[in-house]
């Protein structure tokens, strides 16, 4: 869940486990993540229960939503040439019933899409899922320094291109070239990251 306001350009940022129990709308506790899968089967309503549940949870309204699939990611990266991340130590893992396979050595890179993917995937430690948000928030802060880069405005129209067939959100094009203008004068310091731990 994010907040930025537009006049101070300050930042908020809190990651929900996906394996957190929340209310759901109709009234029982699940997990996060089933929300969506609930949803969707109730009228394609996925959406809907996921923002209804995290209300519930976190006692604020959310307007807006992006949701982005893995090919979606995938491009948003690419089409920015890339990301620069420190990778705190080395991630492996493979899962066969999903193809996925996970090397990715310590030390400081630049990742493509893909590269990227498999590292805010990764779980499988003893951090769980808290690693991983951790590991997703640091990939929204490459994400962000990506587009500060000299050029990036350039490739503004590559970036939504990219993400076209691959997201959904209710912002407006407007609203969202708007948005995409303003990140790159969000300073690191004035992003603000939390974890919702139980």
């Amino acid at each position: 869940v994010a907040n930025l306001d537009l006049r101070t350009l300050q930042a908020r940022v809190i990651s929900v486990p996906r394996d957190l129990r929340v209310r759901l709308p109709e009234g029982s506790y699940d997990k996060l993540a089933h929300a969506y899968v609930y949803g969707q089967q109730h009228d394609g309503a996925g959406v809907e229960w996921v923002e209804s549940s995290l209300r519930d949870l976190l006692g604020v309204e959310i307007p807006y939503y992006v949701l982005i699939n893995f090919d979606g990611f995938v491009n948003l990266v690419d089409a920015l040439g890339g990301v620069d991340i420190d990778v705190e130590k080395p991630l492996k893992y493979v899962d066969h019933a999903q193809d996925l396979v996970i090397d990715i050595p310590a030390g400081r890179q630049h990742m493509d899409g893909e590269t990227l993917l498999k590292y805010v995937r990764f779980r499988h430690d003893a951090m769980g899922d808290i690693g991983r948000m951790q590991r997703q928030q640091k990939a929204m802060r490459a994400v962000l320094n990506a587009l500060k880069k000299r050029g990036a405005y350039r490739r503004l129209p590559s970036v939504l291109s990219a993400l076209s067939e691959t997201f959904e959100t209710n912002l407006t094009l407007d609203q969202l070239t708007a948005l995409a203008r303003r990140v790159p004068d969000v300073e690191d310091g004035f992003i603000q990251t939390a974890t919702v731990y139980s």
